[in-house]
């Protein structure tokens, strides 16, 4: 049997395939990130802008709201520093009632949850 490879210096190193995975990581976890933000409900914009994002622990923290005549808008997508191949990517919304809103049907703006059609919006490349 003869094997037969080609070598060729166009090929992209390891370190350049590295950096094409992470950037497909972060395009994907940023749709999914921003597609929760958008379909999050608001009364007063404390849940939609609770929606963090973190390797391998997710964060603890969340936004207090305002009031219904004065919400927050919502929660910007920034990548922290440190993410390498293999982390976990977790994005997570720690208000109380989030898992209501998931789960339950609590809200009658999103009766069907969030981040599980925020998942499935996304567009993969």
């Amino acid at each position: 049997m003869i094997y037969v490879t080609t070598i060729s210096s166009d090929w992209p190193t390891k370190k350049q395939l590295d950096e094409i995975a992470e950037e497909g990581v972060k395009e994907i976890a940023g749709q999914i990130f921003r597609a929760a933000v958008r379909l999050s409900p608001v009364y007063s914009g404390a849940f939609r802008a609770s929606w963090r994002i973190a390797f391998n622990e997710p964060r603890e923290d969340v936004t207090n709201g305002r009031g219904p005549e004065n919400p927050i808008r919502g929660a910007a997508f920034r990548w922290p520093a440190g993410f390498k191949l293999g982390d976990t990517v977790i994005i997570s919304n720690n208000q109380p009632y989030a898992e209501l809103i998931e789960y339950a049907g609590w809200s009658n703006q999103t009766p069907y949850g969030v981040l599980r059609l925020a998942i499935a919006s996304v567009q993969y490349l």
